[in-house]
């Protein structure tokens, strides 16, 4: 008997316990996940130091993902695959994808400029978990891309374990708060895979009449689009509506 089933391969740092669920949630049927951790060592701070381990755990996590023979790999992690600037997030990919012997791969930062760019938003306002010295760098690769973060509010976590802890109604709470910029700038931006807030995505676009990304929204989209999957069906937002990603690796 042939197994019909499309493997999705899913890499996370090893702190992150938000996107594993949020990808099971929201996945179409008849696609099935197989997860790598990359290990991170030492205090689980949100700092260069952490993203540094995480990125060089990947060739490890990536390798032993293979042996699961998914057809793409998604690295999920925004920070991670942002943190050198721009063409951070493809040379990343790149070196992923050999690890895991030519299976092709992308990250989540070039999945959100991918999504940004097929809703058609050159200017977002962001909640972000992240303090205020990884904003900046966030800040300027998306500009470096034509993507302008117009505003922004945090919830300055220092720890990574604190980002999870962040429930959904707070992230709502947060950014109704600022419903006026949000307005202005067209569209919203929920960042990093480990926090909660694919899940009130379709919400927040209600109640403020604007396309709403988040880390694991963009990263499940663009995986699909590499699967070559109709996305249209699931419930997470405006971009799942959206044409597939032009410029996310395809599976052959």
């Amino acid at each position: 008997m042939t197994d019909s089933r499309r493997r999705l391969g899913l890499l996370v740092p090893s702190a992150d316990v938000v996107a594993e669920p949020d990808f099971q949630r929201f996945l179409p049927d008849g696609i099935v996940i197989y997860t790598s951790r990359a290990f991170q060592r030492g205090p689980q701070t949100v700092s260069n130091e952490t993203l540094r381990g995480i990125v060089e755990a990947t060739d490890e996590a990536a390798e032993s993902l293979s042996h699961a023979r998914p057809e793409i790999i998604c690295f999920a992690c925004t920070a991670a695959s942002f943190m050198h600037g721009p063409g951070w997030d493809r040379k990343l990919a790149e070196r992923i994808s050999r690890a895991a012997g030519g299976i092709p791969a992308l990250t989540t930062s070039g999945a959100l400029i991918a999504a940004m760019t097929a809703l058609d938003l050159r200017k977002v306002f962001m909640v972000t978990p992240y303090p205020e010295a990884r904003n900046e760098v966030e800040r300027n690769y998306f500009a470096a891309s034509g993507i302008d973060i117009v505003g922004h509010t945090r919830f300055d976590c220092r720890m990574g374990w604190e980002i999870p802890a962040i429930a959904p109604e707070q992230i709502v709470e947060r950014a109704m708060e600022h419903r006026d910029a949000i307005g202005a700038a067209g569209g919203l931006f929920l960042t990093c895979t480990n926090l909660r807030s694919m899940e009130v995505a379709e919400d927040l676009e209600r109640a403020l009449d604007v396309p709403v990304v988040t880390s694991n929204s963009a990263a499940l989209w663009a995986a699909l689009s590499g699967l070559g999957v109709d996305a249209s069906k699931v419930r997470a937002g405006r971009l799942f509506g959206s044409a597939p990603a032009a410029d996310i690796p395809r599976v052959a």
